[in-house]
């Protein structure tokens, strides 16, 4: 993680080397001028169009149908590669407020680095209580949390970027990150439920590999509203070792009882054995759920596509307060342009994305 400050803490030292090092950064004013309604775009805003209508898509087959007139797209020039462009699509309770991206060229050609930033914005409304959602059902929400009874789904959203890599190949890197909130009525009890997909681009060049070194999906109360918050109690995957294959779903049952009160929801987790389940939990801690991947070395990073989720069920300290998650997502890969790469990559691309409340 925090690969974007080393990027910044190299642009620091750089007048006395020779690498080149670019720092750019879209203000919450470049956004809002970049940013449109998806259901308004223009017939010749081909690219912006069709990359609403993968995001919507991607909604459906997981369950939820979103309208066009709750979605908006940003899409920024790449500051390092001409023609490029960054991509953000978001259901709008949680919009893009600023990005940063930064790039590190070795002079010896060489460990180049490029990492990217992106800042949401506080969502306008407390999640939840505020809203009074219908209650969730099975086929209401997310494919990965289903069977749910008597839990009331208050808030849910999906974003979802692409960005250009810095080698050649067809399609962008793409990101999808999720959340979704679940309540047991009249009671303290809550379920909180992240899941993120990470594509990296595939090299159109047969000789170049593409890995994953390390992919994090966490969440945790909003900075500054952890007193809400009596602990966590309980997570699904609660360990990763509770299957042998990466990528296969299992499913788990996160009980939601307060008094008379009872609910439950029923998730489906996608973990193994490289993936640590990095929960920190109980009175007076952070309040954590996390699933990390991160590789050991270059030969036993992954290529192509990953999958990450975890749910956490958390008792607030009554049943009348708003409680209100922070998310956090990280990638890095490494790009290895003469196959094979015996010991690292001779690049590294990152990129995060995280909730001002996680700072």
């Amino acid at each position: 993680m925090g690969g974007l400050l080393a990027v910044e803490a190299q642009a620091e030292t750089a007048a006395g080397q020779a690498d080149s090092v670019t720092i750019k950064k879209f203000g919450a004013a470049d956004l809002k001028r970049a940013s449109k309604k998806a259901n308004q775009l223009a017939a010749a805003n081909v690219r912006e169009r069709g990359r609403v209508k993968e995001h919507l898509g991607d909604a459906v087959r997981d369950g939820r149908l979103v309208d066009d007139s709750e979605v908006s797209v940003t899409e920024l020039p790449d500051p390092i590669q001409a023609g490029k462009n960054i991509t953000l699509v978001w259901e709008d309770e949680k919009a893009p407020e600023s990005l940063l991206y930064g790039q590190n060229k070795r002079a010896g050609g060489e460990g180049d680095s490029v990492a990217i930033e992106l800042q949401m914005a506080r969502p306008k409304d407390a999640p939840a209580r505020a809203k009074r959602g219908l209650e969730a059902k099975g086929g209401s929400g997310y494919a990965s949390a289903f069977n749910i009874s008597n839990l009331i789904e208050g808030d849910h959203g999906c974003s979802t970027g692409w960005f250009a890599p810095q080698y050649l190949a067809e399609k962008d890197h793409k990101i999808v990150s999720c959340f979704q909130v679940l309540e047991l009525d009249k009671s303290p009890v809550w379920v909180y439920n992240r899941w993120s997909l990470w594509t990296p681009a595939e090299p159109s060049v047969a000789w170049s590999t593409v890995a994953t070194l390390d992919f994090d999906v966490r969440s945790r109360p909003w900075k500054g509203q952890e007193s809400k918050v009596k602990e966590l109690v309980d997570w699904a995957p609660r360990n990763a070792d509770m299957i042998n294959k990466c990528d296969t779903p299992k499913e788990f049952t996160l009980e939601a009882t307060a008094g008379p009160f009872k609910g439950s929801a029923k998730l489906t987790a996608n973990t193994c054995r490289e993936y640590i389940v990095d929960v920190t939990a109980g009175q007076g801690t952070s309040n954590t759920i996390a699933v990390n991947y991160i590789a050991d070395s270059w030969g036993s990073s992954r290529e192509g596509q990953m999958y990450v989720d975890v749910a956490g069920k958390y008792d607030a300290v009554d049943a009348t307060v708003n409680v209100e998650w922070a998310d956090y997502n990280y990638m890095e890969i490494g790009i290895c342009d003469a196959d094979p790469c015996f010991f690292s990559p001779d690049a590294n691309e990152r990129w995060v994305k995280k909730d001002p409340g996680w700072n």
